[in-house]
């Protein structure tokens, strides 16, 4: 109501739309004026209804009013899906390349005026072809996810995972020195070489990690490199970059 003692019915509508958005707030007054009407609107009302009022008109445009609100609610919640579905991986759930590209200019910029380390591993799942060949795509998906899991379990809430390729992956490690991120890289090597995956899938898969460190452009291109030595070296071991 307009008419309330301490604070007006448009006072107190502009502190709940303030506070609280998402309610929705309709007036019931006394005051039938258009003015006192266009106040209410502006004040943040979605409606407004003049006493004396019919319970069944009031009831009415209430729940025309829920309806409105939960309609909207829903088109925020489908742009909300949308736009976690362009940056995340539809497989595993963790970033896309181009997601992780734009996040990696951003703590890039961060790393060189702040003076941090950033480190970068990339991590390439050894012989998955052969998987893929002996067991087939579903059972090669399963083997991907119970790696990305082996990454989530091993790495902190500021780390960033990205599917970079078929089954390679990077995650970039902010404020992380060489010998942090290697520690890091052997407990997710091992935890993946530990894996048991059950019958009918393959015994043991094992993943190579590449691993450097330095607040460069060439941050990626250089931990690439190093699993390249990596998966040279025999697979299964992580590699730090030479350069």
């Amino acid at each position: 109501d307009i008419n309330m003692p301490e604070m007006d019915g448009f006072e107190a509508c502009k502190k709940i739309t303030t506070a609280h958005p998402e309610i929705p707030v309709l007036f019931l007054s006394p005051r039938a004026d258009v003015d006192d009407k266009l106040i209410g609107f502006e004040a943040g009302g979605r409606d407004y209804l003049s006493k004396p009022f019919s319970p069944a008109e009031l009831i009415a445009r209430v729940k025309a009013t829920i309806r409105e609100k939960e309609a909207k609610e829903a088109v925020q919640k489908k742009a909300d899906n949308f736009e976690v579905l362009a940056i995340t991986d539809a497989l595993t759930g963790v970033a896309n390349r181009r997601y992780f590209d734009e996040r990696f200019k951003e703590e890039l910029k961060r790393a060189i005026r702040y003076g941090f380390d950033i480190s970068a591993a990339m991590l390439d799942i050894d012989n998955f072809k052969l998987v893929n060949d002996t067991y087939g795509h579903a059972i090669g998906d399963e083997v991907i996810i119970e790696v990305v899991n082996c990454m989530k379990l091993n790495v902190r809430a500021v780390d960033l995972i990205a599917r970079y390729g078929g089954e390679e992956f990077v995650i970039l490690l902010p404020q992380t020195d060489l010998s942090e991120s290697i520690g890091t890289a052997e407990r997710i090597r091992a935890a993946v070489e530990n894996l048991k995956l059950g019958e009918g899938r393959p015994e043991k898969v094992t993943a190579s990690i590449g691993v450097a460190t330095a607040a460069v452009d060439k941050l990626i291109v250089n931990a690439d490199a190093a699993l390249y030595d990596a998966k040279r070296g025999g697979r299964n071991r992580v590699c730090k970059w030479q350069g």
